[in-house]
């Protein structure tokens, strides 16, 4: 049942060590990948953590249970990296990593909205298959850390789907725009429950169960640019809006949350040091994702900005990749994996 799948692979914040450990876990360092961590191993293989049977001509979309996990925060989860950076020229992500990913990956699809309020809006009406090109609307192909993501997940669960859900937007400061207090016209809490919500119909015009297994959260960056007005309270106060934004989606979407909250897993990416105020922020998400339980943060110092460009708020094109690596690395570590880190 889906419910035992949540159990086996939602990761489970215990400590404060488990978010520093994290750091280590930068996946596919050299040239090719492995399903090793730096700090330890992954439970079990692919064929260990499914239980995926093979479909016939009985099985009816009322008996399958679609996977869906959430994406959403400012300008990195949107994505301002770009392919023609790829493979980069320290060869983390080969050249055959990059081919696989130009295909797309049929069993793993992406619905998008991509700042709905000014001038780069882009969103996809339907789900498509992951592969680059549904980042910032640009000249240049750009991508997020659904790559990565879908990269890291067709790997330990080969073929078996999943649906991503992405609305981003850059530059957008949390308590101005993601604000769950403020929900005018511009209000992009608003807009990421009325897009679910019609990813959700897509989903389930079929007949098909419907499961949202994390929210993977890559905001935060805006929030930690200021300097003296954003003492350590003022983090605090993120957190406490946060945790009502987290609130008011699962009661939004309760019926796809079958083992409740907890049975959602949140995912938080810390910001970069190019950040004035990221040792603050980094802190605040640490200890919600602690207080929480069934939350990781992972820290991103390791993950590189300067590679392809001189435009350091944003990863270049290998870390980015390998961000949706590390977001779908944690999504799946189980709890028994966190403790041995």
């Amino acid at each position: 049942m889906m419910s035992n799948w949540i159990r086996r692979t939602a990761l489970i914040c215990q400590s404060v060590t488990l978010s520093f450990s994290l750091l280590a876990c930068a996946v596919g360092g050299g040239s090719d990948r492995s399903s090793d961590t730096q700090s330890g191993t992954l439970a079990g293989s692919a064929s260990q953590t499914t239980e995926k049977t093979t479909d016939d001509a009985s099985t009816s979309p009322q008996d399958q249970v679609k996977r869906v996990i959430i994406l959403s925060g400012q300008s990195n989860a949107v994505g301002h990296s770009f392919r023609k950076f790829l493979p980069d020229a320290q060869n983390k992500i080969s050249a055959e990593r990059v081919e696989r990913a130009e295909k797309g990956w049929e069993n793993i699809r992406i619905m998008y909205s991509n700042n709905p309020f000014n001038g780069s809006k882009d969103a996809s009406d339907d789900f498509l298959p992951v592969t680059f090109g549904y980042g910032l609307k640009f000249t240049d192909v750009a991508f997020g850390p659904e790559v990565g993501l879908a990269e890291y997940l067709n790997e330990r669960f080969p073929g078996e789907e999943f649906y991503i859900i992405k609305c981003a937007t850059g530059g957008s400061d949390f308590f101005a725009m993601w604000n769950p207090e403020t929900t005018g016209e511009a209000s992009l809490y608003a807009d990421l429950l009325r897009f679910t919500d019609k990813a959700m119909k897509k989903l389930t015009s079929d007949g098909s169960k419907v499961e949202i297994i994390g929210f993977l959260w890559n905001q935060g960056e805006s929030d930690c640019s200021r300097g003296g007005d954003y003492h350590d309270s003022r983090f605090e106060s993120y957190n406490t809006l946060f945790e009502k934004l987290l609130d008011g989606f699962c009661e939004k979407f309760a019926e796809y949350l079958p083992d409740g909250p907890e049975g959602m897993a949140l995912i938080q990416a810390g910001m970069t040091s190019f950040w004035p105020r990221h040792t603050a922020m980094n802190q605040a998400k640490r200890r919600y994702c602690v207080a929480r339980g069934n939350a990781a943060f992972f820290n991103t110092y390791d993950l590189t900005t300067n590679l392809d460009n001189s435009d350091h708020a944003h990863f270049d094109a290998a870390a980015m990749f390998l961000l949706g690596n590390r977001f779908g690395e944690t999504l799946i570590k189980t709890p028994e994996d966190a403790g041995r880190l």
